[in-house]
């Protein structure tokens, strides 16, 4: 009889302990629904969000639209012009007396756009060597903007863009070089002054037909432009698929 209230003691002791366990678990999950629930609150808020970003996005693209419609038909200016130009009557049109020039509403507007010639900005640094009185010879260092590479950020990032963007061969893009920017590019040994291979004005030294161009300067400079780029693309990558990824779930949720 002792033994049978021990063994009863004993499983009651287990299971107490086992609702504790429970208890504690049951108190666990309930802390992670809660969690739950706040992430799934964050996710339909960030949706608005995004929601109401794609309609602002969509409204922007139909003035756009509107604005680029009304620019082909003539309607109204779609550039704040850089100069103005007031165009006043002499005369009356009908009895032919010399007229002022006070406006009589608003005016007609019509926009010319011109490009202006675009040409590359070529500075060449120099580094001389002097030689001291004690007999060493000493030479000056190249700094910025005067870097291994002669290419600016302007030129890589436009040479990227007609490569990447626009799908143009290489050869294409060295004639688009040559024809707007006025510049060659150049193999090592061509360039003047020495030095890795770059860019050359024309009209220096050699016309244009007579220089032979470097397909391998451009493949060099979309690596370039590429390894710029690679961080900034992986966080914009990121960014999108956590953003869609939110959507989906704040959908699903509002089901």
């Amino acid at each position: 009889m002792l033994d049978l209230e021990t063994r009863v003691r004993d499983l009651e002791a287990k299971l107490a302990e086992r609702d504790a366990q429970l208890a504690d678990r049951d108190a666990q999950l309930a802390e992670r629904d809660a969690q739950l629930a706040e992430q799934a609150a964050k996710l339909v808020e960030q949706a608005a969000q995004l929601e109401k970003l794609e309609k602002q996005l969509a409204k922007l693209t139909g003035q756009l639209k509107r604005n680029s419609s009304n620019s082909a038909s003539g309607g109204a200016p779609s550039r704040s012009p850089a100069l103005t130009r007031g165009l006043w009557p002499c005369s009356c049109g009908s009895c032919g007396r010399t007229l002022g020039r006070e406006a009589e509403g608003e005016p007609e507007r019509r926009q010319h756009i011109e490009v202006p010639p675009v040409r590359a900005i070529v500075l060449e640094g120099r580094a001389y060597a002097v030689r001291c009185s004690c007999g060493t010879i000493t030479k000056a260092e190249f700094s910025q903007p005067f870097g291994p590479r002669p290419f600016g950020v302007k030129p890589v990032a436009t040479l990227a863009v007609l490569v990447g963007v626009f799908r143009l061969s290489r050869r294409q893009v060295q004639y688009f070089a040559r024809t707007f920017f006025g510049v060659e590019l150049v193999r090592q040994h061509e360039r003047l002054g020495g030095g890795p291979g770059g860019l050359r004005p024309t009209g220096e030294g050699r016309s244009p037909s007579e220089t032979k161009l470097a397909l391998g300067t451009i493949s060099k400079l979309e690596q370039e432009a590429s390894d710029a780029l690679a961080p900034v693309y992986t966080e914009a990558l990121d960014a999108a698929r956590a953003s869609e990824a939110a959507l989906r779930f704040a959908r699903s949720a509002s089901r």
